[in-house]
């Protein structure tokens, strides 16, 4: 079943930057700067219980297709992240049910949480998950999840700490290993996003003052709030790589080779199931995928995963 969905997405043409737009760095950032639009008033602000009693603030609209696209945002974003709101409204327009999900305590107009997210919470996917065949057990659900969202679900995927999975996966610029993610973003000009990560984390948990790189930033606050000794066995315990070799869920792995600061050569050297489609493109950035012809919204990114999900 898997392997005859993958022939099909294979399919879709590789990416293509436009001059003006070449190199990771640009494509992440221009991809981050180019307008955002407003999530839809039609979605609906729901709470989903955790496992520990806690709640996730999230967004739905039911659709009238039979798939559920259930969306998961990275690193200091939100639902209200431009990549969040540009597919939440694209994927209902199509006529999907769409659930876009803030980890616990990341939407900015509800921060609080007894607990806080971090790049190994794949329980709470797994409420996530549990939570959307209890209510909608009619509907295929398809998790998509971008950058930390992707590492974290993938560990779900592969029953890290997680007993609910959905039917099938996208993970898009997974930071695979959290300790290589952590040294590129303190190097060269990725040190601007580990900045840029540090005092959103910082303001987001209300800190007053705010480390300068992602490692001291788990060292003091990360780790000991999430139950690890330090931020390396929080990088140990919490990084996907180890773990992908088990996963059973159809899912398809995207990543770029001029990704900032993960390295594609860590998707290129791992044993992955054949469960799993991995496709690495030359080029796009961290969530960037600006394309050469204008097709759509311009987004080769969200003409894919339209792509992807139209022949599920």
């Amino acid at each position: 079943m898997a392997q005859k969905i993958f022939e099909k997405i294979k399919s879709y043409p590789s990416f293509e930057p436009p001059y003006w737009c070449k190199g990771g760095h640009l494509q992440t950032l221009v991809g981050h700067f180019l307008p955002r639009q407003e999530l839809s008033e039609n979605f609906e602000l729901i709470k989903i219980p955790t496992q520990d009693q806690d709640q996730l603030i999230a967004y739905f609209q039911r659709g009238t297709t039979n798939k559920l696209i259930i969306l998961f945002h990275g690193l200091a974003g939100s639902t209200n992240s431009g990549y969040m709101t540009r597919l939440g409204n694209c994927f209902f327009e199509q006529g999907h049910s769409v659930l876009l999900v803030n980890h616990r305590g990341a939407h900015p107009e509800f921060p609080y949480s007894s607990g806080i997210y971090h790049s190994g919470r794949s329980e709470d996917m797994s409420s996530v998950f549990g939570w959307a065949k209890e209510k909608f057990p009619d509907l295929i659900s398809i998790a998509m999840g971008f950058s930390m969202s992707a590492n974290i679900l993938l560990l779900n995927l592969a029953g890290v700490r997680s007993e609910h999975q959905p039917d099938f996966a996208v993970v898009v610029n997974a930071p695979l290993n959290l300790g290589d993610a952590a040294y590129h973003l303190d190097r060269g000009l990725s040190r601007l996003y580990g900045l840029h990560f540090t005092k959103e984390l910082s303001a987001q948990h209300g800190l007053k003052q705010w480390p300068k790189s992602i490692r001291k930033f788990d060292e003091i606050f990360t780790a000991p709030r999430a139950g690890y000794n330090s931020a390396q066995e929080y990088y140990e315990s919490c990084s996907a790589a180890g773990y992908v070799d088990r996963i059973k869920t159809p899912t398809v792995v995207l990543t770029a080779k001029d990704d900032p600061f993960i390295s594609s050569h860590l998707f290129e050297n791992l044993k992955w199931p054949e469960s799993v489609h991995l496709r690495i493109e030359d080029a796009g950035g961290h969530l960037g995928y600006i394309q050469k012809r204008q097709t759509g919204n311009g987004r080769w990114l969200d003409e894919y995963l339209k792509f992807i999900v139209d022949n599920l």
